[in-house]
Formats: C-alpha cells, structure tokens, sequence
C-alpha cells in the first residue's frame, strides 16, 4: 500500500493538470450485433494470445496488450482507422487483459514465479500466512487453489453486472479535484495498514515505503531525461 499507493499519490499531487469533462447523455452501453459480429474474432484471439503469454514468467498482463492490438491492426482490412475507436482495436486488447491476468497465476501457484508487481505483492501476502506456492500448493491447500479458480470467474461475472451500471457514477467521479481525491486515497492506505494488526508501526511502515517509491520514481524519472 505504501509502494503501490502513497508513492503514486505523492508523485501525483505537484502535477498541475486541468480536468476536462465533456458533458453529454451516457447511451449504447450494450454491443448491438454489429458490434458483436465485427468483435468476436479479435476477442478469441486476444484471449488466446493473453492466457499463453501471460503464463509466461515475467511477461505480465501489459505487454500482451500491446503485440494484441498490433496484431488486429496489421489483420485488420482498414488499420489507418485505429486510433479512432475501432471496436477491434478495443475488444481485442481487453480480452488479451482479462485473459493474461488469470494466465499470471499459473506460474505463481504452480512454481512459485511472480510475473508482475500484482502477482509478486500476492506470493507476498501468501508466504506471510505461511503458504508456500510451487508444486505442492494444489495438495496441501485445495480449497485455496480452487477458491481463488472459482473466485476469477466470479469476479468477471460481477465486474459486468456492477461496471454497467454504475459507469454513470464513474463519470461524476471525474468532477472531484485531484487534491481532495488524493486526501481520501491516503487516508483508506493508512487504515488499511493500520488495520492489519492495529499497531502504529504498521502506518508508519507504510508511509516509509511511500517515500521510498516516491524517490525512487524521481531518480528514476531523473535518469531517463537527456
């Protein structure tokens, strides 16, 4: 929470950018069957593309977003179009995402190998509760394995009924300024953090690898300038 989290928000709070909302009425929510004709093939190949790549160690679930969407570009019959909004250049990418995302969880749990920053903060919280990934996992915790199986597809399953829906309150979201959303992002870590064990030190862990993210993306940010 504090790498992850207190890091991006105090990167974020000197950049200086002016919000621009475009007012106008949310509709067509639901692909018609244009939509779902001209994208069906992009997301069988996306998801394809994301699962196999993203069980590879190190790969990730961003990079396969990327060769998915080059690819439907040099497939597609009028590429000078993407860019603009083309579904497939949509569709496919998203399906590569979803589809790497439950791929990185396959060298996690069976040998042990994190593939991104997600996967690596879970092999963390695993071995803190006394679990090791690798080989074993499926025997001596079935109901683990199995749980977190079951609970990607439900996640999917909810992220469609609740994502809907709710897109009009996302929108309004956009309205409030950085420098009252940053306060409330800080103050939901700090609790996190202090509600694991309810000790202090814990906040204070948390503030000290902010600060170390924060200054290691500077130094970082510092190096790549010419």
């Amino acid at each position: 929470m504090g790498l992850f989290g207190i890091s991006e928000v105090l990167e974020n709070v000197g950049v200086v950018v002016k919000a621009e909302i475009f007012g106008g009425k949310i509709q067509g929510l639901f692909p018609n069957r244009e939509d779902w004709k001209r994208s069906a093939k992009p997301i069988a190949r996306g998801t394809l593309l994301g699962f196999f790549l993203g069980i590879l160690p190190g790969v990730g679930n961003i990079v396969p977003q990327f060769i998915s969407y080059v690819i439907e570009k040099k497939l597609s019959r009028h590429p000078e179009r993407f860019g603009t909004g083309m579904i497939e250049g949509v569709a496919s990418p998203e399906a590569c995402n979803n589809s790497a995302v439950g791929g990185t969880f396959i060298p996690l749990l069976s040998l042990g190998i994190p593939s991104n920053a997600m996967t690596a903060m879970l092999l963390g919280a695993l071995m803190i509760y006394g679990i090791t990934p690798g080989p074993l996992l499926i025997k001596n915790t079935p109901d683990l394995f199995w749980g977190v199986v079951a609970s990607m597809y439900l996640g999917n399953v909810l992220l469609l009924i609740l994502n809907l829906p709710l897109i009009p309150i996302w929108v309004r979201l956009l309205r409030i300024p950085y420098s009252y959303l940053f306060s409330f992002i800080i103050l939901f870590c700090l609790i996190g953090a202090y509600s694991l064990n309810n000790n202090i030190s814990d906040v204070l862990i948390a503030w000290f690898f902010g600060l170390l993210g924060f200054f290691s993306e500077e130094n970082l940010n510092m190096n790549r300038r010419p």
